[in-house]
């Protein structure tokens, strides 16, 4: 049984992590919805304009390509933002608009591997501020946007009888970027949300699925993985020219690494 992640970052005033599994058995995120707070930072969905990603205004717009684009005056001054190797890029589509006329935009980074009877892919999101002038961009936090791993399980027909036809392993997890709307500060404080599932039921990349006990038609369901579905408050730590959780982030390797 296999399903496509659904890779979402989403932003939206209040967050609510599903207790139950969703109808339609993967990771959920929650639903977009523009908000503000109370320091008048604000959020706004971009917009696709000519293969970049736009703010409403179009004074702002992003790439694919890691380029950010300050529109205001007719002109187009393209702002530094990163690229790396091996990796694909998308452009996250949402932007902060912070009070003093700052932007925060993002970059989401994916690696993918493929490997026999299976594959993996994992995603590392960055947020950059950008000022009007500024000739580079600045990153402020990098956090795991998501990740899926579907490893074979099945090697005979004996495993195959034994998984019930379900022959492989699945992992998929996603993450929420949510403004927190009680805020007062110039810098935004930012919630990140995890929801994390495994199938069939819970099962761990560091176990041999192959050594388990036959399944059972009740292992037939997706399992909400507890540890891997968490939630962070991200306050901007001027020292650490950064965003900083209220306490560390879970290793969840299993969804996360090739």
């Amino acid at each position: 049984m296999t399903r496509a992640l659904a890779l979402a970052l989403v932003l939206a005033a209040c967050t609510t992590m599903a207790d139950d599994e969703p109808s339609n058995g993967h990771a959920a995120a929650p639903p977009t919805v523009a908000a503000s707070d109370r320091g008048g930072n604000r959020l706004e969905v971009l917009e696709h304009r000519n293969g970049r990603s736009c703010t409403p205004d179009n004074a702002w717009c992003v790439a694919p390509s890691g380029e950010f684009f300050n529109m205001r005056n007719g002109g187009s001054t393209v702002v530094t933002g990163a690229t790396r190797e091996e990796e694909t890029q998308s452009t996250w589509p949402f932007a902060i608009r912070r009070a003093n006329g700052h932007v925060i935009m993002g970059i989401v980074f994916t690696t993918s591997e493929m490997y026999s009877g299976g594959g993996a892919t994992a995603s590392v999101i960055t947020l950059y501020d950008i000022a009007s002038g500024q000739d580079a961009a600045t990153p402020v936090v990098s956090l795991p946007y998501g990740g899926s791993a579907s490893i074979r399980a099945c090697f005979d027909e004996e495993d195959r009888r034994a998984r019930r036809e379900a022959c492989s392993d699945e992992y998929e997890m996603s993450g929420s970027i949510n403004l927190d709307a009680t805020s007062t500060g110039a810098w935004p404080r930012l919630i990140f949300t995890t929801d994390a599932w495994t199938y069939p039921g819970r099962v761990s990349r560091s176990e041999d699925s192959t050594q388990a006990p036959p399944l059972t038609r009740a292992d037939l369901v997706w399992a909400h993985d507890e540890a891997c579905t968490y939630r962070r408050v991200l306050t901007y730590a001027p020292g650490a020219e950064g965003y900083a959780p209220d306490a560390p982030l879970p290793e969840c390797s299993d969804y996360l690494t090739q």
